[in-house]
């Protein structure tokens, strides 16, 4: 599986192998606003920089290795691919008038970091002088446009120093050296940035002290392009300084000096055996190294090209470009820097670039060219590799290889065995993390072998915000993608960049974390829950021959109860413990109730009951522990009562409830001792004695409530109850019956229950009548639509003075199936 894995890996990398280029030097940005694209043939002019006119000299650009544009300075400064200005990227210390004003270096093993060195210029503008300083640029901040990091700004290198910056490949091929000359003093200056910073410096003293900080300053220094060489204009001194430069310790030597009236910008042919000089800003000069004594040199001076001194034309800085040919900074060219002679072809048509009103070459090209590492320029074979992401093979290629015959790679890990070495032009190699020396022998088609190193430094990360994760009863979580190392970057999902992030909600959460070029991503999914709370009592009761809800009383929730149901509630019907577990996710509670048989309350009332007129009976419950509720809204055990009716009560204990009604009825007190009642002959008539709570005697031997007699007579009936003993005798009377009433002529309502009131005497066949009683000045005093209510002496409550009364009676008397209706008056006393 890996091997097919490798393949296809092996395959994409091959593919990418076409970026594998050294195009850090194809956008050049200089002057007021001019620049270069070396991505097309010829390059392509630009005005699009946002440097202006009083950028007088040395600028620095930095491109990608695929020749897409990064950032450029002119040593104040610093704008991004977009030309927008750092967000921290001003008041730097360098100067628009510094030959070799700034310098942007890739940090080795971390494509996102770079080092912006700067020169200040002389004390002539704006003194004192800051000399060398240096910051770092992070691609990755600033929403990976990149920014400068305000904690390494203007970092102090060297002060006070010259206006000459320069930089080379370290033998390895892939730390940097960084050169620069002290001011006032002998002293050369070389600092070698690694994986871990900036080291050094390596200080050379050699060759002449350079005189002053104001004119001595002047000029360009550059490293041949194989980093074997270094020279120098000292602008002020009237000197070309020439020295060998060993690129595996820093150390310059050998120096080798020649006049010159006020040197400027200085560079190497591609082969680095010529070296191209101009002078007082008018002329250009040629030096054939290849004799290498300081005598020959300066005899094999050749004056290339000279400007009249009023021709309004300059030749300032001088910068090899991608394409191998020198530009100036007006854009002069030598066609064939290689030749000797005037057969490197200068040019002096400025091609398209914008010529004033006077025929002039447009002024914003002004006097400095980009500062670049010289290794960018090297003609020759060199090693190239692909930047390991995640354990991914390198690729390597070879630059220039047109010129490579064969070539035999090793790999600087011998723990891989035979995938140590290969004779491949594109070679993969997979590395675990570490730093390896690799070298490449290569035979050339010239026929001489070649060898080229380059140092590999792989350096994985790991970031794990953890497993998804469901957190019980916070309100917060910190999420922590901190991984070890300097200049990480961290981007999460709303555009935030701390390398931690507080969840406040449920959600899935991701951050891409960026270093050393590499950005990995991982995500993690929070719930943020609250533990469901649940309120069952401690204890509940279960009635008898009842059952019991119990319920959970939680919303979107799973459950578990003890008797293995999963509903919000369930029915006990037994006593018991039991329990639920209520989850929401993984937040889980459990709580417990304890079920208690509870026996239903007794209620020891009767159903029916009475009382005395007069009096109260009392309705009692005894029951512990128990609350009371009555029909009557008395929460009393007892409740007295002195009406007819039927009274409840419901008695709760520990939620267990019963009920009873009792039917109470009221013992009158006798108000009439004697009946008189006429019956027809050979008719029955129903005596009744009724009284609730009472027994009956009658003078018949019956005790029953009523008794049927048909004859005439005395009939007594006794009553006893809890109130009273009264005898109760009814006089009937018969006779032949022709609907006649007996009507009594003298009441007398005392109370004493014999003719309390004046009423006829009446017999089964008088079926309804009307009476109506007038006292002797003609007033209604008493009328009833029933014969049989009689008249108590009184009106409206009010007692009737004693007298003689007149009366009607309207009645109808039922004979066999007819209905006759007759009428009767007369007078009665009554008597008080």
């Amino acid at each position: 599986m890996w091997q097919f894995r490798k393949g296809i890996m092996i395959i994409l990398l091959l593919q990418h192998i076409t970026v594998l280029a050294q195009k850090e030097n194809y956008f050049w940005y200089f002057g007021d606003r001019m620049g270069l694209d070396f991505n097309t043939s010829p390059p392509t002019t630009l005005g699009n920089g946002n440097m202006d006119f009083v950028q007088l000299e040395g600028t620095a650009t930095i491109s990608t290795p695929n020749g897409e544009l990064l950032f450029y300075s002119n040593g104040n400064k610093i704008w991004d691919r977009f030309h927008q200005q750092l967000p921290n990227g001003y008041g730097l210390l360098s100067n628009y008038t510094s030959s070799q004003a700034s310098l942007i270096i890739p940090a080795p093993g971390n494509p996102d970091l770079f080092y912006f060195f700067c020169a200040d210029s002389g004390e002539y503008v704006d003194p004192p002088n800051d000399g060398i300083t240096y910051s770092l640029i992070n691609l990755c901040e600033n929403g990976g446009v990149g920014d400068l990091l305000i904690d390494t700004k203007n970092t102090l290198l060297l002060k006070p120093a010259t206006e000459k910056l320069a930089a080379t490949y370290h033998a390895n091929g892939t730390d940097v050296w960084v050169t620069a000359h002290e001011g006032l003093t002998d002293a050369f200056y070389a600092w070698l940035i690694t994986e871990n910073g900036i080291t050094g410096p390596v200080i050379s003293r050699v060759g002449e002290i350079h005189k002053d900080i104001i004119d001595s300053v002047l000029g360009y220094m550059k490293f041949s392009h194989d980093g074997s060489r270094l020279a120098a204009a000292v602008y002020g001194d009237f000197r070309v300084q020439l020295y060998d430069f060993d690129n595996a310790t820093g150390i310059v030597s050998n120096p080798v000096q020649f006049i010159l009236s006020h040197p400027y910008g200085i560079e190497f042919s591609p082969d680095d055996k010529i070296l191209y000089v101009t002078s007082d800003f008018k002329k250009l000069y040629q030096y054939d190294l290849s004799v290498n004594t300081e005598v020959a040199i300066k005899a094999s001076e050749t004056l290339i090209h000279s400007y009249p001194a009023q021709s309004g034309l300059f030749l300032h800085s001088l910068q090899l470009g991608p394409d191998g040919i020198i530009y100036a900074s007006q854009l002069q060219r030598v066609l064939e820097p290689e030749k000797l002679g005037l057969a490197c072809n200068f040019d002096a048509n400025f091609g398209t670039m914008p010529i004033d009103n006077n025929g002039h070459p447009y002024f914003g090209f002004q006097a400095g060219l980009p500062n670049f590492n010289q290794s960018y320029f090297d003609p020759m074979p060199y090693i190239v590799a692909s930047h390991s992401c995640g354990g991914e093979p390198v690729a390597f290629s070879i630059v220039n290889s047109e010129l490579v015959e064969s070539v035999i790679w090793d790999f600087g890990d011998p723990s891989s065995g035979v995938e140590n070495s290969s004779s491949e032009l594109l070679p993969v190699h997979q590395y675990q993390d570490g730093t390896y020396q690799v070298s490449a022998q290569m035979q050339l088609k010239n026929g001489n072998p070649y060898q080229k190193n380059k140092r590999i430094i792989i350096s994985d990360f790991d970031i794990d915000l953890g497993t998804d994760t469901t957190l019980c009863d916070v309100t917060s979580f910190q999420l922590d993608a901190t991984t070890a190392g300097d200049y990480v970057c961290y981007t999460w999902q709303d555009g935030s960049t701390a390398p931690t992030y507080n969840v406040t909600t449920t959600g899935t959460y991701w951050v891409d974390v960026r270093t050393k070029g590499c950005i990995k991503r991982d995500s993690i999914k929070v719930v943020l829950e609250e533990t469901p709370i649940v309120n069952l009592p401690e204890s509940s009761f279960l009635c008898e021959n009842d059952t019991l809800q119990l319920s959970a009383g939680v919303e979107n929730a799973n459950y578990l109860w003890s008797n293995g149901e999963t509903a919000d509630e369930i029915t006990v019907h037994l006593p018991g413990t039991y329990w639920v577990e209520v989850s929401r996710d993984l937040c889980k509670v459990k709580d417990t109730v304890e079920v208690v048989g509870q026996a239903l309350p007794v209620i020891n009332l009767p159903s029916d009951t009475t009382f005395c007129s007069g009096s109260a009976v009392r309705l009692e419950v005894a029951q512990t522990n128990a609350s009371y509720k009555w029909t009557t809204g008395a929460l009393n055990s007892f409740i007295d009562v002195n009406s007819e009716g039927i009274f409840g009560v419901e008695v709760t204990v520990n939620t267990c409830k019963s009920d009873h009604f009792v039917n109470v009825k009221e013992i009158k007190f006798l108000n009439q001792l004697r009946i008189d009642s006429l019956i027809c002959e050979e008719t029955v008539i129903a005596l009744n004695a009724f009284q609730p709570g009472s027994q009956i005697t009658w003078s018949t031997g019956n005790i029953t409530p009523s008794i049927d007699v048909n004859e005439a007579g005395i009939y007594t009936a006794t009553i006893s109850n809890q109130c009273y003993t009264s005898v109760i005798a009814y006089n009937i009377e018969t006779e032949n019956c022709d609907c006649e009433l007996f009507i009594p002529n003298v009441f007398t309502p005392d109370g004493d229950g014999y003719n309390d009131f004046f009423r006829p005497i009446t017999h089964q066949r008088v079926a309804h009548g009307e009476i109506t009683v007038i006292n002797r000045w003609g007033k209604e005093v008493f009328k009833s639509s029933s014969i049989n209510t009689g008249w108590d002496g009184t009106i409206n409550g009010k007692e009737m003075d004693p007298g003689v009364y007149y009366w009607m009676i309207q009645y109808g008397c039922k004979v066999g199936e007819l209905m006759n209706m007759k009428s009767q008056t007369g007078f009665v006393q009554l008597v008080r």
